[in-house]
């Protein structure tokens, strides 16, 4: 009641019982030199913490990862928090979404979700170059849709090299030409000139 128990052996220790249960007042430690596993066929696998933190660290010195696998063809990952939110950092390391064959949701409510429940703002945000690319691009707002470029053009084109159909520069709206003289004029360029 008071003391120790130890078990020390070189040999293998089995256990098999129908329940088992293990309860202690003070820390549980468990240390091996090769690997852990913890199964169950049947049930949900918990860890709970009431009063503290539930950390996983890798802190190997070798190229390592900690990895969460859904491998049953239905499976998932849902991730559920309260107000202390959700953060992923990396220190110097990419960070990849990507959904083969379905859809990356951001912000996005199911239908019926209160406006105070919904995602209130989201902030991309990068120190060089923002791109995007797809097959085709809507943009839909109830309010203001704003384009500012503090130090550079905003240009509109067909193809990537081609002139800028439509292009903002030093305060100068330029239709179907890359450059213009013009101090906050408009400028528009014609192939063919006419009357009409």
């Amino acid at each position: 009641d008071n003391g120790s128990l130890s078990f020390s052996s070189q040999a293998t220790f089995n256990i098999s019982t129908t329940n088992q249960t293990q309860t202690t007042s003070g820390e549980f430690q468990t240390t091996a030199n090769s690997n852990i596993l913890l199964e169950t066929y049947n049930g949900q696998m918990n860890l709970i913490a009431y009063n503290d933190v539930i950390s996983i660290t890798n802190a190997s010195p070798n190229v390592g990862a900690i990895q969460l696998n859904s491998t049953n063809s239905v499976g998932g990952i849902q991730v559920a928090t309260g107000s202390g939110g959700f953060s992923v950092v990396s220190s110097n390391g990419d960070i990849n979404l990507l959904s083969q064959g379905a859809n990356v949701d951001i912000g996005v409510s199911p239908l019926g979700t209160p406006a105070t429940l919904q995602t209130q703002n989201i902030t991309l945000e990068c120190f060089n170059n923002l791109n995007a690319s797809s097959g085709d691009m809507y943009f839909v707002s109830s309010d203001v849709i704003s384009f500012v470029s503090n130090t550079g053009d905003i240009q509109f084109r067909t193809t990537s090299n081609s002139t800028p159909v439509l292009k903002f520069q030093d305060g100068n709206v330029l239709i179907n030409q890359d450059s213009s003289d013009l101090d906050y004029q408009l400028d528009i360029a014609l192939t063919n000139p006419s009357s009409s």
